[in-house]
């Protein structure tokens, strides 16, 4: 178990939990919210099979890091991010965003810039919160209901969540046991980061940090998300970023890495070695 000092909160250290393995060319997975680092369990074999070093870890508040009181912000989870890729001495590197997880990787290049860099890749990145989609953002991420839910009835959000993160047409793409799984976990994190990381999501302006991108980006998304509009995610990041690279996987739903991991782990593996 390997964690890494990024902060104090009170006096007490702040830690990201995270696994380091494999040898190669790097390839850093950057969870969402509601979900923990557990959501990469079927990329990280695949991957270092394929000759990479994979490293991932739980941003702050979520799974198996510190729980602190504040830093539930995308400049902070961006802020981590750099952080531990200083601390692992990445270079060359691969980042993977998933869901909310993107606007950490994309606030990252923002501040950072790509020089640690030579891919991105997006799963399922939420609606830009600056651009035409930005009502679709704020209903996703910053809407009122979804704040009061969180302080009122978090784990029974979080559950409607997760289930919908999970499902085709309102039917589960993924068996029972592993839908509770994922709900355990994100019910564990901690409540505040759970309510701030909401409004921090529907906040982040992707197109403008799409504009800093320098390096080839593949974005991935379920033909079928109930999370968030496919067609139109598309459209706008074909916008944003003319050089994109686009796959849709077919009756997948928001989850892609979880129900359709096989089709999800070739597409960023191809991306990799082009």
């Amino acid at each position: 178990m390997s964690r890494l000092v990024v902060g104090t909160d009170n006096g007490a250290a702040v830690e990201l939990y995270f696994e380091d393995v494999g040898s190669g060319r790097p390839v850093v997975l950057v969870h969402g919210w509601p979900l923990s680092q557990r959501l990469w369990d079927q990329q990280v074999r695949p991957l270092v099979a394929a000759g990479h070093r994979v490293v991932s870890y739980d941003r702050r508040g979520f799974g198996r890091s510190s729980h602190p009181w504040d830093g539930y912000d995308v400049d902070t989870f961006a802020a981590d991010l750099a952080q531990l890729m200083e601390s692992r001495r990445l270079h060359d590197a691969a980042l993977v965003g998933f869901s909310s997880g993107c606007a950490d990787v994309l606030r990252y290049v923002a501040v950072h810039g790509t020089r640690r860099l030579n891919r991105l890749v997006l799963i399922s990145p939420p609606p830009d919160s600056s651009g035409p989609e930005a009502a679709e953002a704020t209903a996703m991420f910053g809407g009122g209901e979804s704040v009061a839910a969180s302080i009122h009835h978090r784990v029974a959000m979080l559950d409607e969540v997760v289930t919908r993160m999970f499902a085709v047409d309102g039917l589960a793409a993924v068996d029972e046991p592993t839908r509770r799984f994922h709900v355990a976990l994100a019910a564990e994190a901690s409540a505040k980061a759970v309510t701030d990381s909401i409004a921090a999501a529907g906040a982040a302006d992707l197109e403008a940090a799409l504009a800093r991108v320098d390096v080839p980006v593949l974005a991935i998304v379920g033909g079928a998300d109930a999370v968030t509009d496919p067609a139109r995610t598309m459209r706008w990041l074909a916008g944003a970023a003319p050089g994109i690279r686009m796959t849709a996987v077919p009756h997948a739903p928001h989850a892609v890495p979880v129900t359709h991991a096989e089709e999800c782990n070739a597409a960023v593996l191809a991306f990799l070695t082009s």
